[in-house]
């Protein structure tokens, strides 16, 4: 643990001993009652530990999170097998100021208590239920090009027939790349409609809408960071002239800034476009 100025660093490695594949899903810090999401340091360019990592296998990273004070805190990780008999829900690490760890609490079930056959019988249900509605998760994803947890489990719920409880693990462990996905809803909400006078998305605007389709922090820094921000100035840029709210590049660069956009996109957008300027603007 390393307790920084602007961010505060968990450098962890994860082993995968199990049956199958291991997915390892958000983390929390938690301390003095508050909340911690774990974040990103795109320019830092640490090494992260992957989402999935298959049987047998370690990785090494670094989980990063806001500035903490040098205090005791607890650090939870939620990891799930691909195997459902594997009841791995979340480890939590008590961590006292000094960085001494205490022995993580694996939250899954007492395997030292006996279990007859019927009991047997009755846990095996709810569980295979539950694999059911990973499996429909996964293909009424698959079916379409863009997918939230929202969405899918209000699906499961409404239309497949599952409690809301079976339809929230089933998200909560379908194996899947979230901020692929958190960018593919990013552009759409990019896309632009010529015969709609409305002013550019943002990012903030992006995250809004991204957080109410309940995409993690990490999802969301991921989309926003890998959006073509210069291309969507160009494409702005067009949209002004379909308008006819531009005829100069004084003039279009006084709209672009107007509306949000930085100098370096306003720049890209002005010297890759088409548009025949006025001659008087080109005199200038």
């Amino acid at each position: 643990i390393e307790f920084a100025e602007k961010e505060t660093r968990v450098y962890a490695t994860v082993k995968n001993n199990g049956k199958a594949l291991l997915n390892i899903g958000d983390a929390v810090i938690v301390q003095n009652g508050k909340q911690y999401n774990s974040t990103d340091n795109y320019e830092a360019d640490y090494e992260e530990i992957p989402y999935e990592i298959v049987k047998g296998v370690s990785s090494s990273g670094i989980v990063l999170f806001p500035a903490i004070s040098i205090n005791d805190f607890e650090l939870t990780i939620d990891v799930h097998s691909d195997d459902y008999d594997e009841e791995i829900d979340k480890f939590i690490f008590k961590i006292s100021k000094d960085c001494t760890i205490q022995e993580p609490i694996n939250e899954k079930p007492d395997e030292s208590k006996p279990t007859t056959s019927s009991t047997t019988t009755e846990t095996k249900k709810p569980q295979d239920e539950r694999q059911k509605a990973i499996n429909s998760a996964k293909n009424l994803i698959s079916n379409y090009n863009s997918a939230n947890r929202a969405w899918v489990r209000d699906w499961l719920i409404n239309i497949d027939g599952y409690s809301y409880e079976v339809a929230q693990y089933a998200v909560e462990n379908i194996s899947i790349d979230w901020s692929k996905y958190a960018l593919l809803f990013a552009n759409e909400c990019l896309e632009l409609n010529p015969n709609v006078h409305t002013s550019p998305v943002n990012s903030e605007d992006i995250s809004e809408q991204l957080l109410e389709q309940e995409f993690t922090s990490r999802e969301i820094n991921d989309a926003l960071s890998s959006i073509n921000w210069n291309k969507y100035a160009l494409d702005y840029l067009y949209l002004l002239e379909t308008w006819g709210d531009i005829t100069t590049k004084e003039n279009a660069e006084e709209r672009l800034s107007w509306y949000g956009f930085n100098q370096e996109q306003i720049n890209y957008a002005i010297n890759n476009c088409s548009i025949q300027w006025q001659l008087e603007d080109a005199n200038d």
